[in-house]
């Protein structure tokens, strides 16, 4: 079976307030939202979709068609507007995705990683077997694609229905100027750089969408133990945060061999 790569040939155009027909599907009533002194970056639905497993699978089928990647979106905690309808968002940051380095850009969190690290005296724990040096991209995953874990990430939990117009799903982050990984990574293009490269290499694709919280759904995920380790070390430089509980490095690779989703979360 071939690998499935999400790409349209040019992004797409939003659709207008109401209950527009997109990819020739009649989607629930939404409309558009962008900065407070913007212009809009995304379609949102009123309302929460409930079983939204199908829309979305139908809708991402559609992206090579209609340049709208689809996401799930899930509100802040107790603050159900946050941030879809309250403006925060940066501006778009589209220009220079395209000379972005997956493994210029991991090499430096790498070294942030280490130094922490080394500052915490948990080396071991945080960067597992290969220590303060930067252990380079893992290898891609092999096929063939399980495209099951495209529904299974989307699922039947109830959210928000969000479109973007981009020409990749990582693009989105960029697009709509998200602020989730602020705290780790100042320039939202670095996290969609590598986002990008996880789709290529590993079949991930970005599916839910929360303030600071994002779940890919993973096409080829690894098997073999040697390859969870190497990528964990590229989830643990992008995303620190999932370093809790002992030894963090050897959890996390157990966690996510034969895993259909990844998650992150930035505090």
């Amino acid at each position: 079976m071939a690998q499935m790569s999400f790409r349209a040939g040019q992004a797409g155009q939003l659709p207008d307030d109401g209950d527009p027909i997109v990819g020739g599907l009649r989607l629930p009533r939404g409309y558009r939202v962008g900065p407070a002194d913007g212009p809009h970056v995304m379609w949102v639905t009123n309302r929460t979709v409930y079983e939204i497993q199908d829309l979305w699978s139908q809708l991402a089928s559609k992206f090579g068609e209609t340049g709208l990647w689809p996401l799930v979106l899930t509100p802040l905690h107790g603050q159900p507007k946050r941030p879809w309808d309250s403006g925060e968002f940066w501006p778009s940051t589209v220009v220079g995705l395209d000379e972005l380095d997956a493994r210029d850009l991991l090499s430096e969190l790498w070294s942030r990683l280490a130094n922490g690290a080394i500052e915490l005296d948990e080396t071991e724990a945080l960067l597992g077997p290969y220590g303060t040096h930067y252990p380079g991209l893992a290898p891609a995953t092999p096929g063939p694609d399980d495209l099951s874990a495209l529904g299974a990430v989307a699922g039947d939990r109830a959210g928000r229905l969000g479109l973007v117009a981009a020409t990749r799903p990582a693009d989105a982050l960029a697009v709509i100027g998200w602020r989730g990984s602020v705290e780790h990574m100042q320039d939202i293009r670095h996290l969609v750089g590598i986002l990008r490269s996880w789709e290529d290499r590993f079949g991930a694709f970005l599916v839910r969408l929360g303030f600071d919280t994002l779940s890919l759904a993973v096409l080829r995920p690894p098997l073999a133990r040697s390859e969870a380790f190497a990528i964990t070390g590229e989830h643990l430089a992008v995303c620190p945060d999932l370093a809790n509980g002992v030894s963090p490095f050897s959890s996390h690779a157990r966690d996510i061999r034969d895993s259909q989703e990844w998650s992150f979360w930035w505090d």
